[in-house]
């Protein structure tokens, strides 16, 4: 809270600095004249403000929720809590509970990754990873950047036992009509990849 407060006050105080600054140097008035105007909108539009002069003064901050911030004890699994710089901060219960689980889950790559790393190593890919990984759920999954979908990868890859990959992925449910962002569809895969 203390962070968020000193940064609103910093920057209102930085933006006054600026077009004074502007006004005295340069003569500039239509500057002065919008940021009186839009001060008191800003001020009243301003959490902190809005918490100590419309919603009972000073009093006693920390038990207000001026920021929409939570107790300890309110926090879920989902929650982080950063620094000011940015930095992850792991709690001390958090420690304690992955502690107590006795052994370390090794780090899983995203199915994503997966699918990406097994096209960037082309024909000397190692396609279980990949095989392993597929649900019917996921057999369409798109990449974000590209639209590429597993079907269409293996199709592309010229690795071994990538016809018996594709013929478990149409079991599946893979749609090779399907196209990325280009207009490609599987047979387009093929037919670039044979060349």
């Amino acid at each position: 809270m203390t962070t968020t407060a000193r940064g609103l006050v910093g920057s209102t105080a930085f933006g006054i600095c600026m077009t004074v600054g502007l006004h005295v140097w340069k003569g500039m008035v239509v500057g002065l004249a919008i940021q009186s105007i839009m001060a008191p909108f800003n001020l009243a539009e301003n959490a902190l403000v809005s918490a100590v002069f419309m919603k009972g003064g000073f009093g006693n901050l920390k038990e207000k929720r001026i920021f929409g911030e939570k107790l300890r004890d309110e926090m879920t699994d989902e929650d982080e809590v950063v620094d000011a710089e940015g930095n992850v901060i792991v709690l001390k219960k958090e420690i304690a509970a992955k502690a107590g689980k006795g052994k370390k889950e090794p780090n899983k790559k995203a199915f994503e990754d997966v699918l990406l790393d097994t096209w960037d190593l082309g024909a000397d890919a190692d396609i279980k990873p990949l095989m392993g990984m597929l649900t019917k759920k996921n057999i369409n999954y798109a990449t974000k950047e590209n639209g590429w979908t597993p079907i269409m990868i293996m199709s592309g890859l010229g690795a071994k036992s990538a016809i018996g990959a594709m013929r478990q992925m149409k079991a599946m449910g893979a749609n090779p009509s399907k196209v990325d962002q280009e207009g490609w569809n599987s047979l387009h895969w093929v037919s670039y990849s044979s060349d």
